[in-house]
C-alpha cells in the first residue's frame, strides 16, 4: 500500500483533464496498468482513515474521530484490542514494514508500529512535520488536552525501531535545512522503500511473502518541494508551482517503488493500491475539483479519493478499467488477507465489530459490481478530546449532537447520499486553491442544518441539488 497525503479528487495527472501536473508514472500506472477505483472512500481526516485500513473498520469507530490525535500529546491510539493488518498477515509467513507517517498512537510503546506487528518501521510518529528538518507540528498545533499544559515546544520526529530494536531510537543526522535533499522525507522515505525491496529476497528468502506500508508525507503541509520539481512548472504562482511539485515528487516515488519490484522479480506477484487518505485541505492547499467541500468535511471533496490498483496479479483483461462501484478504506484488510491465503474477512478482535468486505473478486473482474451497497461515512457519537487555547473545538468533531436528532453523520446507500446534521465547507474551491483570486477560502458556509441533505451521486456526484424535500422515502429508509 502507497498512501499519500491530503492529496485531493483533482490530482493527480490522469484525474486532472487539463493534465497541469506532471504524474507519469502514476497516470501510467492508473491507466494502462491498473484499475482505477472512482467511488473509494476515506474519512474526512487522516488519523481514523489510517485505523480504518489497519482494523477493518469504520474510521468513525477511531477514537481519532475525537481530535485526529492533535496535540500529539494527547495519551490515546488505536484500541489495542484490535489486530493490526501487519499481525493478521505474519499468520501466513508474511514480513511486514512500515515507512513514513504512522499516526495511530504513540504515547506508549505498545501503541507504536512494530507493537502492531510491524517487522521494522522508519518514519515519523505523530501526524505532520517539516518535510526538511522533521520538526513535528505538535507544538504548533493551537490545541490542548483539558487539564494539562499548553504544548508550546516543537521536537524532531523520525524514529527506527524493529523486532530486534524495540522500542526503537531516534534517526540522528536528518534533521537538515530547507534544500537539502539528503533529508526531504519524499526521498529518505523512498530510499527507504526501495532498499526494503532490494534486500527482502536476499535477507529473508524469496518464500517470504513481503507486506510493505508506505506512507508518505507528500503532499500535507507544510507546502515544501526539491527545486528540481519546483522547476518543471511556471504558473506564475510560485506556491502553486510548489504543491505540484510535491505531487510530482509522489509520482517519482511510485515510479521508483515499482521499478525495484520489478528489478527483484517480485513485481508478477505483487498487489499494490495507490490511494491518499482524504480530501485536500483547500484552505491550505490543493484541489477536490469538481466536487465539493474539502479535508474534514463529509462533502465528496473530503471523502472521495483517487484510488488505483496495480501489480502483476491484475489480471490484463482488467487493466485500464475504470471501476465505479463502492469501496471503502475498511475493506482493505478483507482483501489482503484474501490475497494472503487467510479467507476474506478482517480479525474478530476488539470492541467493533468488523465492517470489511473482500474486494478480490470485484478488482480481478470475477464479479462485475461492488459486494459493498453500503458505506456510514460518519457517525457523530465522540465529543471533542481536545481544545483550542480559547476554549473552541479543536480538530475532531464540529458537531456532535443536536436537538432532534437521534444521529448526526453521513450514509451512502447505492447511488444516494445522505448528511443529517451541519455541514461545514459547503462550497465548491475551484482547480487550485488558495489562489490570488481567493487567498483565503472560506471553510464556515455550512449546509443541511435545519434539515437532512440528500443527493443523488449518479446524477450529481458534486452534490449541488439537495433532493431530500422531494424524496423524503428515501430520507427515512437511509436514515
Amino acid at each position: 500500500m502507497i498512501l499519500t497525503d491530503d492529496l485531493g479528487w483533482n490530482f493527480p495527472g490522469y484525474q486532472n483533464g487539463e493534465g497541469v501536473v506532471k504524474t507519469p508514472a502514476l497516470d501510467k500506472l492508473a491507466t494502462t496498468d491498473g484499475v482505477r477505483l472512482q467511488s473509494s472512500y476515506m474519512y474526512k481526516f487522516c488519523s481514523p482513515s489510517r485505523g480504518a485500513f489497519m482494523t477493518g473498520r469504520y474510521p468513525w469507530k477511531m477514537a481519532s474521530t475525537r481530535c485526529n490525535f492533535i496535540p500529539s500529546s494527547i495519551p490515546e491510539g488505536i484500541d489495542l484490542d484490535y489486530t493490526f493488518l501487519p499481525k493478521h498477515l505474519a499468520k501466513a509467513g508474511y514480513f511486514s514494514a512500515h515507512i513514513g507517517k504512522w499516526h495511530l498512537g504513540f504515547h506508549e510503546p505498545s501503541y507504536t508500529p512494530v507493537a502492531r506487528g510491524f517487522n521494522t518501521s522508519y518514519g515519523f510518529l505523530e501526524g505532520g512535520e517539516d518535510h526538511w528538518t522533521h520538526r513535528c507540528g505538535a507544538g504548533l498545533a493551537q490545541c490542548d488536552v483539558p487539564g494539562t499544559p499548553k504544548q508550546s515546544t516543537q521536537y524532531w520526529d523520525l524514529w527506527s525501531q524493529s523486532t530486534t530494536d524495540f522500542p526503537g531510537s531516534p534517526v540522528y543526522g536528518m534533521n537538515g535545512t530547507k534544500g537539502d535533499e539528503s533529508t526531504y522525507s519524499g526521498f529518505i522515505f523512498t530510499d527507504q522503500a526501495v532498499k526494503t525491496i532490494r534486500s527482502h529476497q536476499t535477507d529473508r528468502g524469496a518464500s517470504t511473502p513481503l507486506f510493505m506500508y508506505l506512507s508518505l508525507h507528500n503532499t500535507h503541509a507544510p507546502v515544501e518541494a526539491p527545486d528540481r520539481f519546483v522547476s518543471m512548472y511556471n504558473t506564475g504562482d510560485t506556491f502553486k508551482d510548489t504543491f505540484y511539485a510535491m505531487v510530482s515528487a509522489v509520482d517519482e516515488t511510485v515510479h521508483n517503488v515499482t521499478s525495484a519490484l520489478k528489478e527483484a522479480g517480485m513485481w508478477d506477484n505483487s498487489v499494490v493500491v495507490w490511494a491518499t487518505d482524504n480530501g485536500s485541505p483547500v484552505q491550505v492547499a490543493g484541489s477536490n475539483h469538481p466536487l465539493k467541500g474539502g479535508k474534514a468535511t463529509n462533502w465528496e471533496g473530503g471523502v472521495r479519493v483517487p484510488t488505483f490498483v496495480t501489480g502483476g496479479r491484475v489480471p490484463s483483461a482488467m487493466r485500464g478499467k475504470e471501476l465505479d462501484g463502492l469501496v471503502s478504506v475498511a475493506d482493505w484488510i478483507a482483501t489482503f488477507s484474501e490475497l494472503a491465503g487467510l479467507g476474506p474477512n478482517a480479525p474478530p478482535e476488539g470492541p467493533a465489530v468488523s465492517d470489511s468486505i473482500s474486494m478480490v473478486d470485484y478488482l480481478m473482474g470475477r464479479r462485475q459490481d461492488s459486494p459493498r451497497t453500503v458505506l456510514i461515512h460518519d457517525h457523530r457519537m465522540f465529543t471533542n478530546a481536545s481544545r483550542n487555547h480559547d476554549g473552541d473545538l479543536c480538530n475532531g468533531q464540529h458537531i456532535f449532537e443536536k436537538a432532534g436528532y437521534d444521529s448526526l453523520g453521513a450514509i451512502r446507500v447505492d447511488n444516494f447520499k445522505l448528511i443529517i446534521g451541519d455541514e461545514i465547507g459547503a462550497s465548491w474551491y475551484g482547480e487550485f486553491s488558495p489562489n490570488s483570486t481567493v487567498p483565503k477560502p472560506d471553510m464556515s458556509p455550512v449546509d443541511c442544518v435545519d434539515a437532512p441533505c440528500l443527493y443523488d451521486l449518479s446524477q450529481d456526484p458534486a452534490e449541488h441539488v439537495n433532493i431530500a424535500s422531494t424524496n423524503p422515502e428515501v430520507v427515512a429508509r437511509l436514515w
